[in-house]
């Protein structure tokens, strides 16, 4: 009886936060893959940090990006969690340990894209939840206890951007590029 209950509490749940956007088109298995299986996987991707202790920013952003769209809340959660990480300077190190263990591997190197990532992803959260008052929220910087609005942490990171620029303009990628093929470089 009780395990019956809990499960019942779990679908309600999912239904809760799922069903605010469906669709339902001719094709049932479309409506099926959109309505469930991509949801699950996003759902089980950003809750579990695509089932890793390190995981860049860039991902979990863009996980949030489309858990948006089944629970903003917990999406605006996540980007919280992030922006606390980001320097005053703008700058946001795009690998960490989420288990709280030492750095090692990816997470000792010092991409720089990670800033671009935050003003993208923040945008179009914001964008498809319409909760523009998430901009002037107030969290502090990884190295100042001091809040800065939400709006002025995407600012810094784009300064970041700007006074981080080669020869050729373009924005240095530091360690690794924006997709980590050229990580090393």
């Amino acid at each position: 009886d009780t395990i019956q209950r809990q499960f019942q509490e779990v679908v309600s749940y999912w239904h809760r936060i799922s069903d605010e956007n469906f669709v339902a088109t001719p094709d049932a298995d479309l409506d099926a893959l959109v309505n469930f299986w991509i949801k699950k996987q996003v759902a089980l991707m950003s809750r579990s940090n695509r089932l890793s202790s390190y995981c860049p920013v860039r991902n979990q952003l863009q996980d949030a990006m489309g858990y948006s769209i089944i629970n903003s809340a917990f999406a605006l959660e996540v980007v919280e969690k992030i922006l606390v990480r980001q320097q005053k300077n703008g700058f946001l190190q795009q690998w960490y340990m989420t288990d709280g263990s030492a750095p090692r591997a990816l997470c000792l190197l010092k991409h720089l894209d990670a800033p671009i990532w935050l003003v993208l992803c923040v945008a179009a959260i914001v964008e498809q939840t319409g909760k523009t008052d998430f901009l002037l929220k107030k969290l502090r910087y990884k190295d100042d206890e001091e809040p800065d609005t939400v709006y002025n942490h995407l600012l810094r990171a784009v300064d970041f951007l700007n006074s981080g620029r080669g020869t050729h303009g373009l924005c240095l990628m530091g360690d690794g590029d924006w997709t980590d093929p050229v990580n090393g470089a």
